[in-house]
């Protein structure tokens, strides 16, 4: 058990925290930012580049579906593309891809596609081409999800 007045353990001397460390992974990170990360901040706010906003062109996104018999055999995923409706293809674009995009990139909490729109529309952000894969399943844990 803790000594109470200088705030050590008794067997090693070790100092215990007076409060867990929500950041392990992140020990040089300052209090400010620690502070930054306060779940009591919930639900989060999207900022005016996450909004659709008047006058801004809208990409388009577009399902596709994939699979592979000499990738991953038998494995078969969604995947949708993002491209601005002003793109022509003349010039190169840069690409972002993201992992689990249906449900965390694509969807009203994050608006991926919306932010790209506003940001690029601004110059902010240069032409981009978004990839949203969703992780792979295959048709035997397809049967079993049923």
């Amino acid at each position: 058990m803790p000594n109470s007045t200088n705030n050590h353990t008794p067997a090693t001397g070790a100092r215990i925290p007076e409060e867990p460390n929500l950041f392990p992974n992140f020990p040089g990170m300052s209090q400010k930012d620690k502070d930054s990360f306060n779940v009591l901040d919930e639900p989060y706010k999207l900022g005016p580049d996450s909004l659709v906003q008047d006058g801004i062109p809208r990409g388009n996104i577009i399902k596709y579906h994939w699979a592979s018999e000499r990738i991953f055999p038998g494995t078969e995923r969604d995947y949708w593309l993002y491209i601005l409706t002003q793109y022509n293809g003349s010039q190169p674009a840069c690409l972002m891809v993201f992992q689990d995009g249906e449900t965390e990139y694509l969807g009203p909490n994050i608006n991926v596609p919306v932010v790209f729109d506003n940001l690029i529309n601004k110059r902010d952000m240069p032409v981009t081409i978004g990839l949203f894969v969703n992780p792979g399943d295959t048709l035997v844990s397809a049967s079993w999800s049923v």
